[in-house]
């Protein structure tokens, strides 16, 4: 299959930019904005993306790439080289030879109406840009690799936490000092947690919060949905529910949750998704709208 030819190379990849990204968090060398939709880009979310880029541009040339964040549309050889000595300073995957000058970066924001039976790569530079930003360890580089509407490959780095999570074909991989343990939970006290998904307005998100936690008032928001599937997988929580994530970091976690015997369950309002393991269906996830 397409994805055991990159999967472990894009593991080199991910290892590397959490390098990165560990380096530039710690010096606190964050400089924060925040995209049309209020929500917080961090500089180190435009590197990180730019840099993966063109890394799977050179491996699938053909291919193209959906990434979450506005990059430039070109670089100049300065900027190139500046990018390539703050990623990748010993030119492990890429080197100056790799980007022609004044060359367009097609990177896109949103997916074609029509995807045809072609080559996608959708990157997430941070999952979690809001926790990255204040210093805080759960945080994820995700990539998924698609061939039309297939995920053939997910694969999510959380560098501070020192998980990777990949999925290919059926398998799926977790790299890490612990043994996944799915087993029952009591349905009297279940474990939950809850995300806001991305670009909803804020009065959704708010109701959203509140219902959740008046349905369960134990229930944690992690704020980086790497983390809620890894606590799944782990155990630390039965059942995760959120209002619709975007595609860029979704496909590649569906396809390890999936993968990993996770069930996403149906819901009564198409915006809200849940997962829980894989045990009987939480009723009462089914059925939390995604406003008041």
């Amino acid at each position: 299959m397409i994805g055991e030819l990159f999967i472990d190379q894009l593991e080199a990849v991910l290892r590397l930019v959490g390098v990165f990204l560990v380096a530039k968090q710690q010096a606190c060398d964050s400089k924060n904005g925040k995209n049309g939709y209020g929500e917080i880009v961090t500089s180190e979310d435009i590197l990180t993306q730019t840099y993966v880029y063109f890394v799977l541009k050179k491996w699938l040339p053909e291919s193209l790439v959906v990434g979450e964040e506005q990059i430039p549309d070109s670089l100049t050889d300065f900027q190139f080289k500046a990018l390539l000595d703050d990623v990748d300073p010993n030119r492990l995957y890429l080197n100056e030879n790799d980007y022609v000058h004044g060359a367009k970066i097609d990177c896109l924001t949103t997916f074609p109406d029509d995807l045809k039976a072609r080559l996608y790569w959708v990157i997430d530079p941070i999952d979690g840009s809001n926790n990255y930003s204040h210093g805080k360890d759960d945080f994820a580089v995700v990539v998924a690799l698609m061939l039309g509407r297939s995920v053939h490959l997910g694969m999510s780095y959380m560098p501070r936490a020192g998980y990777l999570l990949s999925a290919c074909g059926s398998s799926v991989r977790v790299r890490h000092h612990f043994s996944v343990s799915l087993k029952p939970y009591d349905e009297t006290a279940i474990k939950l947690a809850f995300g806001l998904g991305k670009r909803q307005p804020t009065e959704v998100r708010s109701a959203f919060s509140a219902l959740v936690q008046k349905t369960d008032g134990a229930a944690q928001r992690f704020g980086c949905m790497s983390k809620s599937v890894l606590a799944l997988l782990i155990g630390d929580i039965d059942a995760y529910v959120s209002l619709k994530e975007e595609a860029f970091k979704f496909l590649a976690l569906w396809l390890i949750a999936t993968n990993a015997g996770l069930k996403i369950n149906p819901t009564s309002d198409p915006s809200v998704l849940s997962f829980t393991r894989p045990f009987r269906p939480l009723s009462r996830l089914r059925v939390l709208p995604a406003s008041t």
